[in-house]
């Protein structure tokens, strides 16, 4: 494994005028990945963070395992095949893995159609009995032969002549080379129809194949309103649709915090104003659940050092505050001064994970030179991530690692002792 230095900076550095390492650390805690806050499964995982990130599917496994000691692969496997977990479009325009219990309640509360989509659809001639004629079709191959993978739904959508009815017919020479169903890239109008069932609540994905999610009838989720829903929700305009976004916001909060209204506008795709009211709620309603970790708000300090609760805010003019209001466990910095060392540890954490992309302001984990690291094509595909003392110190390409920082012998071995640790869980 060659080693490479990209940059120079200290593990410690924060950006200028971003926002301090403590802020990570407290983070890493917030997140599970001590032992003291960790989960007891990986169903618990996913519950405590309500969603987390399903872009690339190998990379779920390792998210959600390095948040439950001596989890592995197969746990994770085994919580999508018994129906705990599946993936799907549950809010914004990415994947996310949820428990099989938030699904729809959490769809129908964050997953809106953005005018590029209708657009989409229309140019398409995507009707609704059209869509509808596709997910009768994919119910009936379901209850017959068991959960599909795409590439058969596929093919029975072209069998049947629906890909006759819609624009963009496939290629021929798309035909040719990848045979009757083709490359998705080609033949836009599958992603466009299955993510509408997937919108639509009609489709899911549910247990693993290889390195893929096969298709389920999402009509077995318990539904929004159903008895077994932790929120019963009928989506934007219902009178509990603001203690639906509350929730939202409290479960984000407790396990992403410190967090502020524009890293939930980001995480869950609401506005801004939604956000702010949101997690205001949301501490209203952690302090009236006495069994869930209690919420509060603090305020940045002008240094950009330290977060102040609001009525020690302001006193003097080192510790004023900034007006930026950050939403935490109210315990939280007492299980930072517990675990500092655990949280201080190197973690390898894997593409998309959370750690990185569950916030707007991520600038306590890396500086602008290591963002361009993970991301070096600024396309949104990322690459796995070394973390020492709250900082980015590393990226994992291929077999080789390129340095953030100039590795020291016992920093490049504690990396590789992590890369294989994680390594062997994920073969378990």
């Amino acid at each position: 494994m060659r080693l490479y230095t990209y940059d120079m900076n200290s593990p410690r550095t924060s950006a200028k005028n971003g926002l301090p390492v403590e802020m990570n650390l407290l983070r890493i805690v917030a997140q599970g990945l001590v032992p003291e806050t960790s989960a007891s499964s990986v169903t618990q995982v996913v519950e405590n963070n309500l969603a987390v990130q399903g872009q690339q599917v190998s990379s779920i496994p390792h998210a959600l395992m390095m948040r439950v000691p001596k989890a592995c692969k197969s746990d994770v496997e085994a919580a999508f095949e018994g129906g705990h977990l599946v993936r799907s479009w549950p809010m914004r325009g990415t994947l996310h893995v949820t428990r099989a219990l938030d699904h729809h309640w959490l769809r129908l509360t964050l997953c809106r159609q953005g005018a590029w989509t209708r657009q989409r659809e229309a140019e398409m001639r995507l009707t609704e009995k059209l869509a509808q004629d596709a997910a009768d079709l994919a119910w009936g191959l379901i209850a017959k032969e068991g959960p599909l993978s795409r590439a058969q739904l596929f093919e029975a959508w072209e069998q049947s002549g629906l890909g006759a009815k819609l624009s963009n017919p496939q290629p021929a020479e798309d035909r040719a080379k990848n045979g009757p169903w083709g490359a998705v890239e080609n033949y836009p109008w599958r992603r466009t129809l299955l993510f509408k069932l997937f919108r639509d609540g009609l489709l899911v994905q549910g247990p693993v194949r290889g390195n893929e999610h096969l298709l389920i009838d999402a009509r077995s989720l318990p539904a929004a309103d159903s008895p077994h829903s932790p929120v019963k929700t009928k989506g934007p305009g219902s009178p509990d649709h603001e203690h639906a976004l509350a929730e939202v916001a409290r479960r984000y909060a407790t396990s992403h915090g410190p967090v502020t209204p524009a890293d939930l506008s980001r995480w869950a795709g609401i506005g801004i104003v939604a956000a702010r009211t949101a997690l205001a709620s949301a501490v209203e309603l952690s302090q009236s659940m006495p069994d869930v970790p209690a919420l509060e708000a603090r305020y940045l300090d002008a240094d950009r050092q330290r977060l102040d609760h609001g009525q020690q805010a302001g006193k003097t003019a080192k510790t004023r505050k900034t007006g930026e209001v950050f939403y935490l466990r109210a315990d939280l910095h007492d299980l930072l001064a517990d675990n500092r060392k655990a949280a201080e540890a190197t973690f390898f954490l894997p593409s998309f994970d959370e750690l990185h992309v569950g916030y707007k302001d991520r600038t306590c984990l890396t500086d602008e030179a290591g963002e361009t690291l993970i991301c070096p094509g600024k396309n949104g595909m990322f690459r796995p991530i070394f973390i020492t003392r709250g900082r980015l110190v590393a990226v994992r390409l291929g077999k080789e690692l390129l340095w953030h920082t100039d590795p020291s012998k016992r920093l490049h071995t504690q990396a590789i002792r992590e890369l294989e640790s994680v390594q062997t869980r994920l073969t378990q």
